[in-house]
């Protein structure tokens, strides 16, 4: 899915379109498609093939006796006899209804519907326009400031207004997190899905203290997860503020200089897979490498749509495996299931796809 994701492919557009370079959106989200449904072949091929070996013989499965004893006792059949079926209740049915207008709310808040040339969501917007006076002098003190060195203005008597727009009444969706729907990102998302899980305990009959205690029993699965995510992001900002990534970045482009199209399809993407593993956010990661990649592309004579491609779906594809991943850290724990465990098994798949997408994209650099 990374390879049609919007936060991924939308924000490298976004970056392209800064240099100078419009890219092909069609491009964009056709390869995008016919990578998402190669390396969904894949995946099925492997998850299948070991089904159907597990099936056959329980002694050949990846998972240890002490996992294998965790996921009985969480979703065996004592689990399931505690859990088996009955008519929901009224209440019930009403929590689902909240949980399911949840998504809702939150997939309508992500669209940007202002560019789609809907303003439903933003009737009764109001802003103002705050015009400040500013001299040499504010501009020389803000450089200082931000520790930029020292700028020197000539004349010293210059000065300029800079305009500032103020939002009076975001509209009137904006009364559920402060932002109307449609400019929703992560920080609404957040917010969103905190009130609902306070709405949701309120309708299922829960009091303050049963809320609460639900609400820590539900984080402490993920504290471990959570833990595991936040020091390997860390990585990415030891990465940014030391340079590093742009280090990698230069002597990589100019090692692919002259190249052919299946070389330069292949190190890109080699390129794209290393870094993804110590950069693991896509925004960050579209934001250092596309200035660099994306005129590289084009100056070889590539189209530099394709490099979008290389990006989505080479991040995407070290996401199986990489810690950061909330979802597979998530989805280990939930499932009891330890780390190394699941890389004995998606290794097969890394693999596999990454040979894929290599030999898709060498082709779309060669055709396109």
């Amino acid at each position: 899915g990374s390879t049609v994701n919007p936060f991924a492919t939308g924000i490298a557009s976004d970056v392209l379109s800064s240099c100078g370079i419009v890219a092909n959106q069609g491009i964009v989200i056709g390869l995008g498609l016919v990578l998402l449904v190669t390396s969904y072949v894949v995946a099925v091929y492997f998850v299948m093939r070991y089904a159907k070996r597990v099936r056959g013989n329980r002694q050949r499965s990846l998972m240890s006796a002490d996992e294998t004893e965790a996921a009985r006792e969480a979703y065996g059949d004592a689990a399931a006899e505690k859990s088996a079926y009955s008519e929901p209740t009224r209440k019930q049915k009403m929590v689902l209804w909240l949980f399911g207008l949840s998504f809702l709310v939150m997939i309508i808040g992500f669209v940007p519907w202002g560019k789609l040339g809907v303003n439903a969501f933003t009737a009764g917007e109001s802003s103002h326009v705050v015009t400040t006076r500013v001299t040499a002098s504010d501009i020389a003190k803000q450089y200082a400031d931000d520790d930029l060195g020292t700028l020197r203005l000539i004349p010293k008597d210059a000065h300029g207004t800079l305009r500032t727009t103020v939002v009076d009444n975001g509209g009137w969706s904006a009364f559920l997190t402060g932002t109307p729907l449609g400019d929703w990102y992560f920080s609404e998302s957040n917010t969103w899905f905190l009130l609902m899980a306070i709405v949701i305990g309120v309708a299922a009959g829960m009091d303050e203290h049963e809320l609460v205690h639900t609400f820590l029993a539900g984080c402490g699965d993920m504290m471990g997860v959570v833990m595991i995510v936040g020091l390997s992001r860390g990585v990415a900002i030891l990465m940014g503020d030391t340079g590093l990534s742009l280090f990698v970045l230069h002597h990589v482009s100019a090692a692919l200089k002259g190249t052919s199209p299946v070389v330069f399809a292949l190190g890109s993407y080699v390129l794209y897979f290393l870094l993804s593993i110590l950069i693991p956010g896509t925004s960050s990661m579209a934001t250092i490498s596309m200035p660099i990649m994306g005129p590289l592309t084009q100056s070889l004579g590539f189209n530099p749509a394709i490099m979008i491609n290389v990006f989505a779906s080479a991040s995407g594809v070290v996401n199986y495996f990489t810690p950061a991943n909330g979802a597979i850290m998530g989805g280990l724990a939930l499932s009891r299931v330890e780390y190394g465990t699941w890389l004995k098994f998606v290794g097969k798949v890394v693999l596999a796809t990454a040979v894929v997408n290599v030999v898709v994209l060498a082709i779309a650099m060669v055709v396109l």
